[in-house]
């Protein structure tokens, strides 16, 4: 018999509730509630109420619930060959995240690698790639907040391959009029040149 009903919201560490909105109640039960702060505790508290004659007849307040804001996903902007055996993901950093999750796969189900803690980290280098495979990366960011911790959705997938690094070249020796020695560094994991 409600004929709408009214939310309210507190943040973590507020003492008051504030209203946020106020909806009609022809069937709806939900509200989305947008342009929160990453990893923040929310308390909502809903009551109902009914229009008789032009006035609003308010109930009682409902019990309390409490949600957590995750962080936006991800976007993942490339992957570069560090190596034979190490490739370096990059990603745009998220708002609010304190940590990110780097995840691989060749084909199924993806596996986790590692966690990478810091605000301001874009870049993780998995360093047990095999020359030659082709990879799919993926990340998730998270925010965490004592025993809590809230990840994201995960980022669009991303691939990269490893390949021995670039020669570099020391020297060029003339040895006589029609010929000439080239010489360079060991390049780690080359088996050849």
């Amino acid at each position: 018999g409600a004929t709408g009903y009214t939310i309210y919201r507190k943040a973590e560490g507020k003492k008051s509730y504030q209203k946020v909105a106020t909806i009609n109640g022809n069937g709806n039960v939900s509200y989305t509630d947008k342009d929160l702060k990453c990893c923040v505790k929310y308390l909502y508290r809903v009551r109902g109420y009914r229009t008789v004659n032009g006035k609003n007849y308010e109930g009682e307040y409902g019990v309390a619930v409490e949600a957590y804001t995750k962080p936006a996903k991800p976007k993942l902007t490339n992957t570069q060959s560090i190596g034979y055996n190490t490739i370096q993901v990059n990603w745009n950093q998220v708002d609010g995240a304190t940590g990110y999750t780097l995840y691989r796969k060749t084909t199924g189900k993806y596996k986790k690698l590692l966690d990478i803690t810091g605000k301001k980290r874009t870049a993780c280098q998995d360093q047990t790639a095999v020359t030659g495979v082709k990879y799919t990366y993926t990340v998730r960011a998270f925010c965490k907040k004592g025993d809590v911790i809230k990840y994201s959705n995960c980022g669009d997938a991303i691939t990269g391959t490893a390949y021995p690094a670039q020669v570099v070249p020391v020297a060029v020796k003339s040895l006589n009029y029609n010929s000439t020695e080239v010489m360079w560094k060991t390049v780690e994991g080359a088996s050849g040149y």
